[in-house]
């Protein structure tokens, strides 16, 4: 038996779930005193040390294992299960034919929206094409997919959560725990995504990058893509809530964000002129 085994018990969803998003805001936080260290330093090479591909490699690496790992590791111990991640014991025809038609709008809203948005910014020099667009293309699936799984944990672990609660603390009414237990997959697919939105919200990086930079100096579209997220975000709740399928969630946001990362990426700026 492991120490966790010994110290922790791994059946509870509930400490999957406020653990691991306590461990990712505690290390985004950490993270972001190093940036900033680094950036305020005089070591000459710190900085451009911090923004080499093999950093951003890793960084991105170590993001997407936090991100891959928690579902299976508490999937393993029992706290959650397939059923309450969505995928499996799916009833098909039911909720292709409850989600298919939203899923569909969905997609065409987000496209249509970024369309709109992308025609009224002035126009810039047209992004790279050719093997870097492939690999924004592939970059953006993955990450779309990587985040839907992330939701997915959230959401199966507070709706397990729910269901094994057996009081809340005293400041809460009974009626509204019966409310809550009465409609686990509801309530705990919302809690789950305002679970998500809380660490978002707490990680640094992710609050400096809604900072708005002006047009000249914007260089990629991240704000953009980030407020894109969460449209999407709140989109498969829905859709999770109306289905309880996890993959057509997946197809939703991964299909949404390939197709603008592919076909309908933002320009770039175009250079000022020397005054």
């Amino acid at each position: 038996m492991s120490w966790l085994e010994t110290h922790f018990d791994l059946t509870q969803p509930g400490l999957w779930a406020f653990v691991t998003a306590a461990m990712a805001i505690l290390a985004a936080n950490f993270a972001w005193l190093i940036v900033h260290a680094c950036a305020e330093s005089r070591i000459g090479a710190c900085a451009p040390l911090l923004r080499s591909s093999g950093v951003q490699a890793a960084a991105w690496l170590t993001a997407s294992l936090y991100l891959l790992l928690p579902p299976f590791y508490a999937w393993r111990y029992g706290a959650i299960s397939p059923y309450l991640l969505g995928v499996a014991e799916l009833d098909w025809i039911a909720s292709l034919s409850a989600g298919g038609p939203f899923v569909g709008l969905v997609i065409a809203l987000i496209a249509f929206g970024w369309l709109a948005y992308r025609r009224a910014l002035p126009a810039g020099e047209p992004l790279a094409a050719g093997e870097s667009r492939v690999l924004l293309t592939l970059r953006a699936a993955i990450d779309a997919s990587l985040t839907q799984w992330r939701l997915a944990f959230c959401r199966a672990a507070l709706i397990a959560w729910l269901t094994a609660l057996p009081a809340l603390p005293a400041p809460f009414p009974a009626p509204l725990l019966r409310e809550l237990q009465a409609q686990p997959f509801y309530w705990g697919s919302w809690l789950g995504l305002g679970l998500a939105l809380l660490e978002a919200g707490l990680n640094p990086f992710f609050r400096d990058t809604l900072r708005w930079p002006t047009l000249e100096a914007r260089r990629q579209d991240r704000p953009e893509a980030l407020l894109r997220g969460l449209a999407l975000a709140i989109a498969t709740t829905s859709i999770f809530v109306l289905t309880r399928n996890f993959w057509l969630c997946l197809a939703c946001h991964v299909l949404a964000d390939t197709v603008i990362a592919g076909w309908l990426p933002l320009r770039r700026p175009a250079p000022q002129a020397a005054g």
